[in-house]
């Protein structure tokens, strides 16, 4: 699994960068197998003034060739990975459970 994050911002990229591989390899651990890809895009839409505008969108390539994102918008730029990333875990586990619902249903059809 290859972990790379863009700051639009170019702030603090090389410690930003080694906590967001941290981060999503934890939480992306289970899944990892499945995962081509983790890009993450981090901007700061205000700049210096402050407020709810650390933006951080996740994108995830699976090696089925699907793509699935996430994104999260915080005043700290890592409520905004964690956030991000919880909704990342959510979708996967959802697509997932999607997809076994869809070959159970199959399996049924053809043996009836």
């Amino acid at each position: 699994m290859h972990i790379q994050l863009i700051d639009a911002d170019r702030q603090g990229e090389a410690r930003l960068n080694a906590v967001f591989a941290e981060r999503a390899s934890r939480a992306l651990d289970r899944m990892a197998p499945n995962i081509r890809r983790v890009l993450a895009r981090f901007r700061d839409v205000n700049g210096p003034k402050g407020g709810m505008d650390r933006t951080l969108t996740v994108e995830v390539a699976l090696r089925d060739g699907r793509i699935l994102r996430a994104r999260a918008v915080a005043a700290e730029i890592m409520a905004a990975i964690d956030a991000a990333l919880a909704k990342l875990v959510r979708r996967l586990a959802d697509e997932h459970k999607r997809r076994l619902r869809h070959r159970r249903l199959s399996e049924r059809l053809s043996f009836a």
